[in-house]
């Protein structure tokens, strides 16, 4: 008997829904007040005139951080992703981020689980 694949089911994130992070509103850290979405972070606030460059900076490296792991997680590095994903949940908390991680840390687990029943079938003898 033998097996056609030893790895884990392909798991695609363009059929998860998640949620969107260029839907999460951003909120100045100064003064609360809401500056729209990620991609309309101004220079400064309008409100309290606070710098938001590092906070602009800080939302773009999660979302490199996010769409990395999102490569990583096609080629079935679940690991990998799920660290990255991780790191975007740490630098900008969201529950796009979130559920990203919950996916990969349940995408690992299931392809490590698969590994160790396909090695165990592999050393079985049967004709």
């Amino acid at each position: 008997m033998r097996f056609l694949a030893n790895k884990a089911p392909i798991f695609y994130l363009e059929y998860l829904v998640l949620a969107s992070y260029s839907e999460i509103p951003i909120i100045c850290p100064a003064c609360r007040r809401q500056l729209g979405d990620y991609a309309q972070i101004p220079d400064s606030c309008p409100r309290c005139s606070a710098g938001l460059q590092e906070l602009r900076q800080i939302c773009a490296a999660a979302v490199q951080a996010y769409k990395r792991a999102g490569r990583l997680m096609r080629q079935e590095k679940f690991a990998q992703a799920q660290q990255l994903y991780e790191n975007a949940m740490r630098l900008w908390k969201n529950d796009c981020f979130m559920q990203a991680a919950y996916f990969a840390r349940l995408a690992k687990m299931a392809h490590e689980h698969s590994q160790c029943h396909y090695e165990s079938l592999e050393k079985l003898s049967l004709p």
